[in-house]
C-alpha cells in the first residue's frame, strides 16, 4: 500500500534531523567544553554511563531516542549563542 502524501515527513525535516544527527558527537564536545560540564554529569543528566557518552562522542553509536539529540542540539546551540555574546 502506498504512503500518502500527508504520511510522510517533510523533506526539510528529515534533512535537518539528518544534520543533527551528524553534528551530534560535536555538540557534546561543545556542551563539555564550552558549558563547563564534567562528563559524569552530562551522562547522568542524558540518562547514560559514561561509556555510552563516549561511544556517542567517538561517533561510535549514538542514541535510540531521537529526543536526545534533538536536546543536545538545542543545548550546544544555547551555549553557542551565549559565547558570541
Amino acid at each position: 500500500m502506498a504512503v500518502k502524501q500527508a504520511e510522510r515527513i517533510p523533506t526539510t525535516i528529515l534533512l535537518e534531523s539528518l544534520r543533527k544527527a551528524q553534528d551530534f558527537p560535536n555538540d557534546l564536545n561543545i556542551i563539555l567544553e564550552k558549558g563547563n560540564i564534567k562528563r559524569v554529569r552530562l551522562a547522568k543528566a542524558l540518562g547514560v554511563s559514561r561509556r555510552e557518552l563516549y561511544r556517542w562522542r567517538k561517533g561510535i553509536s549514538q542514541p535510540q531516542e531521537p529526543i536526545i539529540i534533538h536536546a543536545v542540539s538545542a543545548w550546544a546551540e544555547d551555549i553557542r549563542k551565549s559565547s558570541v555574546s
